[in-house]
């Protein structure tokens, strides 16, 4: 009785090793379904995983010195609708950039954020230099102070 186990369709008593149970003729092997769906399951997950890992590797590293704020100021032609920052920045890259953004965050005198400056450019050559006026739509009288946000570029 110790190498015998009972039937899943009729509950007869059969032998470990049989395929087939001998009276009613129900398979009783493993199913494979489970197999096979944590096999696929496994598949997909490791092609994701191995895509996440190609498309992190393969972006390129930013370099902060590709691209420089030479410098910036408040504009002298600021007015009453709009505040301007102007300045300059330098490509440093023997490539060129076929699009560069740079932004600037306002702030009024109690440190909060009021909003952005901004001024874009196409196709800054290699060592080239862009001399920007990035355009603040707030109310000049209300910005007390501003810092530079971030410089897009590709």
């Amino acid at each position: 009785m110790a190498n015998m186990k009972k039937c899943k369709h009729c509950n007869e008593q059969v032998e470990k090793d049989a395929k087939v149970c001998p009276k009613c003729g129900g398979k009783l092997g493993k199913p494979i379904w489970p197999i096979i769906l944590i096999a696929v399951i496994a598949v997909v997950l490791i092609a994701v995983i191995v895509g996440v890992c190609v498309a992190v590797l393969s972006k390129p590293k930013e370099d902060p010195n590709e691209i420089v704020l030479v410098e910036h100021h408040k504009s002298d032609k600021s007015s009453q609708y709009a505040m301007y920052i102007e300045g300059q920045i330098k490509n440093n890259k023997d490539t060129p950039f076929s699009f560069v953004q740079v932004s600037f965050t306002t702030f009024d005198a109690e440190g909060k954020k009021i909003g952005t400056c901004i001024d874009l450019t196409y196709d800054l050559e290699a060592g080239g230099t862009w001399d920007f006026k990035a355009t603040c739509i707030d109310k000049p009288d209300k910005i007390d102070h501003y810092e530079l946000k971030e410089i897009k570029r590709w």
